[in-house]
């Protein structure tokens, strides 16, 4: 705090003082009767006023230790009943209701923190319990394949495969707060992971008859490979959803001097240019998705959260009605290790 801005606080006291002087003045005025007299009234104008600037510089000295103590306090983000010492009986009673504010503040955070924990603990815990039954499902409709229509097989597949892909994102959506203790970096091969991802999805590339060419040299990034496969697949189930029967996908793999590149092409319906920078909002499905297919907005949010958490970053180019195209971009070694520290991975 300056010296004017105390002083304004002291305004008060700074009237008090000149309405006593005026009165003060005025009384000697009128009783002024010698010479003597008026040096007293000078004498006394001149003490009050050093009086008064002393008072005001001492005061201010003092008090700029709690203002800076709050400063400290806030800049640290601490207690300021630790940082501070009470210096009037007044400062005392506002430290200890911000003490009882904290205090309060930090049980509604650990209550909230605990319920949380509780909540993620659920969804996990359900997640893998109802993958149970999925699982069964898929072995009985293997293990009777020959007594039932074929046709039928492979649309309880297709379902099947959606209640798991769903399944997924919420178990992918539970961890990614705690995303620093479920994660291994290593080399991924590029080619490897995304061949996993179509796997995912194959049922729904044969049902819509779509293409799946795989193009570039194979290139080795620094990632997780469960949580790449994990954004691969949901960039591909978008492009998979939005594209036209018999349509092609195709995923390029390129590198430079500055980073590697997975690139996911789909010749589909496309986005519209003013939807493009909300992609990878969560929640937004945009025209797609409210007149096309049923979405939930969370797929493409997830993958590009986890691609940032991963140090990589994903980008979306498309027209309407020609195609969507949707790049992750990984940074060389030197560079990863820069991005994955910004990332707060360590």
């Amino acid at each position: 705090m300056s010296f004017l801005k105390y002083c304004i606080d002291k305004r008060y006291f700074l009237l008090f003082y000149l309405s006593l002087m005026t009165f003060v003045t005025l009384n000697l005025v009128v009783s002024v009767t010698s010479k003597s007299d008026w040096e007293n009234l000078v004498y006394i104008h001149i003490g009050g006023l050093l009086w008064t600037i002393t008072y005001l510089v001492i005061g201010y000295f003092y008090r700029n230790k709690v203002f800076n103590g709050l400063i400290d306090a806030t800049n640290m983000q601490t207690s300021f009943s630790v940082v501070l010492e009470p210096q009037t009986h007044q400062h005392a009673i506002f430290l200890s209701a911000f003490h009882s504010l904290e205090k309060q503040q930090q049980e509604e955070i650990e209550e909230i923190a605990r319920e949380r924990s509780e909540y993620q603990q659920y969804i996990l815990s359900w997640v893998h319990e109802v993958k149970t039954p999925i699982a069964a499902g898929r072995v009985l409709l293997e293990n009777h394949s020959n007594d039932c229509d074929s046709e039928m097989i492979d649309q309880l597949e297709m379902e099947i495969d959606k209640i798991d892909h769903f399944i997924e994102q919420a178990l992918y959506y539970s961890r990614i707060d705690r995303f620093s203790q479920d994660y291994f970096i290593s080399e991924v091969s590029l080619h490897e992971v995304s061949k996993s991802s179509v796997k995912r999805l194959s049922n729904t590339l044969i049902d819509k008859e779509i293409g799946f060419l795989l193009e570039g040299e194979d290139a080795l990034v620094q990632s997780d490979s469960k949580w790449l496969c994990f954004i691969i697949s949901q960039i591909l189930s978008n492009a998979a959803k939005y594209s036209h029967r018999g349509g092609e996908i195709k995923v390029q793999v390129e590198a430079d001097n500055n980073e590697k590149r997975l690139i996911v092409y789909d010749q589909g319906i496309g986005i519209k240019q003013e939807e493009l920078h909300r992609v990878f909002e969560k929640g937004f499905t945009g025209t797609n998705g409210r007149i096309h297919t049923k979405s939930t907005g969370i797929g493409m949010y997830l993958a590009d959260q986890m691609a940032g958490k991963l140090g990589h970053m994903m980008t979306i180019d498309s027209v309407v009605g020609a195609y969507t195209k949707v790049t992750i971009r990984f940074p060389h070694v030197s560079d990863y290790y820069k991005l994955n520290n910004h990332s707060g991975l360590d």
